[in-house]
């Protein structure tokens, strides 16, 4: 073991070489993402308090007035009905693949592919 020839020796160290530049690398890269995620959610939690705050002190000013609660009503329907939309588009696609995954069972075994190439390449 204690003759290792130069090739082996080179190989080693640059693999240790590039592991480690690699390594940097990453680490320098998860570090700047997790930042920016931080950063995202910081902001939309701080827009989030923002909006309650304005509602907040609107129903205030508006001492619970029945404008106020049917503009609170309205908007609260309006994102129920955004979730609910959001979910049934989901939903949708589910169903699609769903179906696919059906055909692809189906049709298994009785078509097979041919490589167009080699039809094209003999004329």
């Amino acid at each position: 073991m204690k003759k290792v020839s130069l090739k082996i020796k080179l190989t080693l160290l640059y693999t240790i070489f590039i592991l480690v530049v690699v390594g940097t690398v990453l680490g320098i890269l998860f570090s700047l993402s997790g930042r920016e995620i931080l950063a995202s959610t910081k902001m939309s939690l701080e827009r989030r308090v923002e909006e309650s705050l304005e509602e907040i002190e609107r129903y205030i000013k508006e001492e619970n007035s029945l404008e106020c609660m049917k503009d609170h009503l309205a908007m609260r329907i309006k994102q129920e009905e955004a979730s609910i939309q959001y979910h049934q588009q989901a939903i949708a696609r589910m169903q699609l693949a769903e179906r696919d995954m059906d055909q692809a069972e189906k049709y298994e075994g009785k078509y097979t592919f041919k490589n167009l190439f080699v039809f094209f390449n003999d004329c």
